[in-house]
């Protein structure tokens, strides 16, 4: 199945939105993991992420991909049980403030899609998203593009246990059932091919 959701998407999210928290991150080349990029490189992206304040019930730190507390864009609260739900997840992290995370948008529902069919589920993340007012409208416009998997908001607990780590978008890994992640951090442009053979090699590691 084709999506073809960027421009869509892109319109809905700047008519809905006038500003976003973060600056924006610039891609990698495709297929470079975070361990590729050079210290030069990792300089000039400027992503920060400022997180959502919400009242979610108290965690005890330290917090990790094992143990932290987030919400989705309908104000549900979501913990690291979501990753219980299957062998493996794939984690994509996007900005609506970044034009490659909408361009390759269309890539990642395709991606999702393939997930399923493997009984692996996916998420994403919106690590710009910051404003309250803000939620609302972006999730009108990821309903009306189709973006049908669950996307979490940054809250201090999420970024505590990755975010604050996060310098570029869009940025993909993985994570075990237990909430271990699973190989690298990756970023640049989705290529569908290619990640299914990364979940594909991920999936078998698990199994063994």
């Amino acid at each position: 199945m084709k999506h073809r959701l960027g421009p869509v998407l892109l319109a809905l999210l700047l008519a809905a939105i006038s500003t976003t928290a973060c600056g924006r991150g610039e891609s990698a080349p495709d297929g470079a993991s975070s361990s590729q990029i050079s210290s030069e490189s990792s300089s000039e992206a400027d992503f920060s992420v400022e997180p959502i304040e919400g009242e979610i019930p108290t965690l005890t730190p330290p917090y990790t991909l094992s143990n932290f507390i987030s919400l989705d864009l309908d104000g549900n609260v979501i913990t690291h049980d979501i990753f219980s739900k299957s062998e493996l997840t794939m984690v994509y992290v996007w900005a609506i403030g970044s034009d490659q995370c909408i361009e390759d948008m269309p890539t990642i529902l395709d991606i999702a899609e393939d997930n399923t069919k493997k009984d692996v589920q996916t998420i994403g993340i919106i690590a710009d998203l910051s404003d309250k007012k803000e939620v609302e409208a972006t999730s009108e416009a990821v309903r009306q593009a189709g973006i049908n998997f669950t996307q979490l908001l940054p809250t201090e607990e999420l970024c505590e246990a990755k975010l604050y780590a996060v310098t570029r978008v869009p940025l993909t890994f993985f994570v075990d059932s237990k909430g271990n992640q699973v190989g690298e951090d990756h970023t640049g442009k989705a290529v569908r091919s290619s990640w299914g053979k990364m979940v594909d090699s991920y999936l078998k590691k698990e199994k063994k």
